[in-house]
């Protein structure tokens, strides 16, 4: 029978596995450090029923079955059913491969199946082996189950390393058990087994990381590029509207000239028409910040092409102080989100509105929505399948806004079927910062004339 320190070493092994695996096919509830914790603890509880109940085959299945069960519900977005044949099949494939070990090694090498007990090298090259194809057939599992390209997907070449440690450890196992092996050599054998085990371990988990790394970095760029790409067509809006606006303004002119001239009352209703509709142009938005009026615009537009209602007040603030990148990015994912909900919804409004409260000016963008968010502890989630990609977005507003010394809530008001998300910026803070960059400014060019 394994002491408590060797068989809780070996539930530690199983549980570093079961990690790798869980996390390759579903996604975390808690930090890294959280989940081996809190598994570091269950498995050590698993360590004491083993133990207790002197390595009972049924006793240490049932409770590996309820351990796996309870760490998948507490760190990894599994439901119940899968939380319930994933441990199951860890389990079995637990048991049968450390059966599988010790009778396949006993029948190749000809050995008594209980010789690891009275030889500490074998056994550690005995665990060892178990846990190898235990990990290998995990990786094998995982390639299976999981359909999530965004994550880490060993190549098969990569399965080559751990085939080769494992002809390694039956090697050392037939020399451990020549009579003429010194103890000595035994121990260094079983140790390279374990360092090899490891080593097997490190560069699957770095592999992992480094590929999980890229693909956030991917991400991040792709949204800077996209946000970039916005801005870029906001600056073409922008020149676009500048130029009509002109011409529309020109052609009313022309308009009530051509009126003062005409006798015909046809002709003179028709004008009327057009002035009308030059009129419903030009007094689209004008704040003053010529982002924020393009940014109105486009979704005035594209609201009207979808069949939702889009209203706007704006007439505390121009939010002149937050820089145009940092307008696009805060405003283009809240208003799209609420777009995206309307559109699905059954009244179809958007309301956007500024409010100022004291040093602190409040965006407030309020949409219909039939169906509550997703939330975790008052933390928004996306509800489309890449919750990563689309996570970024809400991630680049609440960045933006820290900038700014703001904040951000949400709530759903469930009797009107609406949502509304309010955005504190702290406008005097950044007017004096402005203010204080402007003085610099000023002061340097004092300084240049001086010299």
């Amino acid at each position: 029978m394994l002491n408590f320190f060797t068989s809780y070493l070996v539930y530690l092994i199983e549980l570093s596995i079961s990690y790798i695996l869980l996390s390759k096919i579903s996604e975390k509830k808690l930090t890294s450090f959280k989940c081996l914790l809190i598994g570091a603890l269950l498995f050590c509880a698993g360590t004491v029923i083993n133990v207790v109940f002197k390595n009972s085959i049924w006793v240490n299945g049932i409770s590996s079955i309820i351990i796996y069960i309870v760490f998948e519900f507490l760190c990894f977005e599994i439901n119940m059913a899968k939380s319930i044949f994933y441990s199951v099949i860890l389990t079995v494939l637990s048991g049968t491969l450390e059966f599988l070990t010790i009778f396949g090694a006993s029948a190749i090498l000809d050995v008594p199946t209980d010789a690891y007990n009275s030889n500490g090298a074998l056994m550690v090259i005995e665990v060892v082996t178990c846990k190898l194809l235990f990990f290998i057939a995990c990786l094998i599992l995982a390639r299976l189950i999981k359909k999530d390209k965004s994550k880490a997907k060993f190549p098969f070449s990569f399965f080559i390393f751990p085939a080769v440690v494992l002809l390694s450890l039956i090697a050392y196992w037939y020399i451990c058990i020549q009579e003429t092996i010194a103890n000595s050599i035994q121990i260094i054998l079983s140790c390279i087994s374990a360092l090899l085990f490891l080593s097997t371990i490190i560069l699957f988990i770095t592999y992992q990381n480094n590929v999980e790394k890229e693909n956030r970095y991917l991400m991040i760029h792709n949204e800077l590029r996209r946000l970039q790409m916005e801005k870029n067509y906001y600056d073409i809006l922008q020149h676009q509207n500048q130029g009509l606006r002109l011409y529309a303004h020109d052609a009313k002119n022309h308009l009530s000239v051509i009126k003062a001239l005409n006798s015909n009352p046809e002709i003179e209703k028709y004008i009327d028409e057009m002035t009308d509709n030059l009129n419903e142009y030009t007094k689209s938005c004008h704040t003053g910040n010529i982002t924020l009026d393009v940014i109105i615009s486009r979704y005035k537009t594209e609201c009207a092409m979808k069949n939702v209602s889009f209203s706007f007040d704006i007439t505390l603030s121009n939010l002149s102080y937050v820089e145009s990148f940092d307008l696009v990015t805060i405003l283009g994912n809240l208003l799209d989100n609420a777009l995206e909900a309307a559109e699905k919804s059954t009244d179809k409004f958007i309301t956007f509105a500024i409010n100022k409260h004291n040093s602190c000016e409040a965006l407030i963008i309020t949409n219909s929505c039939d169906e509550p968010p997703v939330s975790d502890h008052n933390r928004l989630l996306t509800t489309k399948k890449d919750k990563k990609v689309h996570g970024l977005g809400l991630k680049s507003v609440i960045s933006k806004i820290k900038k700014y010394d703001g904040d951000i809530d949400w709530k759903y008001i469930e009797s009107e079927k609406k949502f509304v998300v309010t955005v504190l910026l702290n406008a005097k803070k950044n007017n004096a910062n402005q203010e204080t960059s402007v003085q610099d400014k000023d002061d340097n060019r004092v300084k240049q004339l001086t010299v």
